[in-house]
């Protein structure tokens, strides 16, 4: 699991990114971006879940380092297209 810490900074920045530019886009930078190499492979994971065609949700979820209330806040703002806001 992410600290919270990191979670909130995995957050912020995804949202900002997210405004600017694609999803896969946004992931793919963060990965590159990431100090840790532990939170390096869990994007690296992330990305490709969502490159493969699952929903960032369910893409988080499978990599089991996003607490499941996480990814269903981020799943509700996937269906309302209010992701950056949520």
């Amino acid at each position: 699991r992410l600290s919270g810490k990191t979670l909130a900074l995995f957050s912020r920045q995804l949202s900002t990114l997210i405004t600017v530019a694609p999803l896969e886009e946004a992931l793919r930078t963060l990965r590159e971006q990431a100090d840790a190499a532990r939170l390096r492979r869990t994007l690296a994971d992330v990305h490709e879940g969502v490159v493969e065609g699952l929903r960032l949700a369910d893409a988080l979820a499978r990599t089991q380092a996003f607490p499941a209330t996480y990814c269903a806040m981020l799943a509700s703002g996937e269906a309302s297209s209010a992701l950056p806001r949520v």
